[in-house]
């Protein structure tokens, strides 16, 4: 896995374990191909959002209870505070 806190382990799995779960395959902004997973947990104040590419990397900002997004990548080289951008279909 990608996280090593707290957030990741009590949030992001309990999220994608009884969230609203959605996903569609896409492509960056660069041209990437790859999928993007969003999830909600209204009544728990949960949301992620996810990018993964077909090269592997994975991108997930995690939002708890409206304390804003902290972002997990296993991208060492990503310095970005946000999931690459997606085109838009």
């Amino acid at each position: 896995m990608i996280g090593d806190d707290e957030v990741y382990d009590d949030y992001f799995k309990f999220g994608t374990e009884i969230g609203a779960v959605d996903y569609k395959d896409t492509e960056t902004k660069t041209g990437e191909k790859c999928r993007v997973v969003d999830c909600i947990v209204p009544t728990y104040g949960v949301e992620y959002k996810a990018v993964m590419t077909d090269s592997g990397k994975i991108y997930l900002s995690l939002n708890v209870g409206g304390e804003g997004d902290k972002l997990y990548t296993n991208d060492s080289e990503y310095t970005e505070k946000n999931v690459p951008e997606t085109v838009e279909e």
